[in-house]
């Protein structure tokens, strides 16, 4: 269920503060760490290979969605896929992008304006 909105200023400065930590923390660990990673595996050839560069952009994707996700893969195998279909395609997807042809504090930002919009509202 939806919860009611916010009502008071309190409230939404605690989700301001509340949506700082997972914004940085999580784009350095899965962003940062695992691109220099991946690229290390692949030896810096990611821009001349298309598949290479998909599999390095599903790599960046899928695990940091997949952690989102952590107890349903045990109730509805299908629905899972599906929301993981949909967080990677909406979230994980644009965040790796911003990363790859931006920076990392661009894709901190947009992380944290995702996270301070559903806080917000109490998710």
């Amino acid at each position: 269920m939806f919860t009611e909105a916010p009502k008071d200023i309190f409230t939404v400065f605690k989700a301001f503060l509340n949506a700082l930590p997972p914004g940085i923390s999580e784009e350095i660990v899965w962003r940062f760490f695992l691109s220099a990673f991946v690229l290390a595996i692949f030896k810096g050839e990611s821009l001349q290979n298309r598949s290479t560069t998909f599999l390095i952009y599903f790599l960046l994707v899928i695990p940091h969605c997949i952690i989102h996700l952590p107890n349903r893969f045990i109730q509805n195998k299908l629905m899972t896929l599906c929301s993981l279909a949909f967080l990677a395609i909406l979230f994980g997807t644009p965040m790796a992008w911003l990363f790859r042809n931006r920076n990392l504090q661009t894709s901190s930002a947009f992380h944290w304006c995702v996270d301070f919009i559903r806080f917000c509202f109490g998710f």
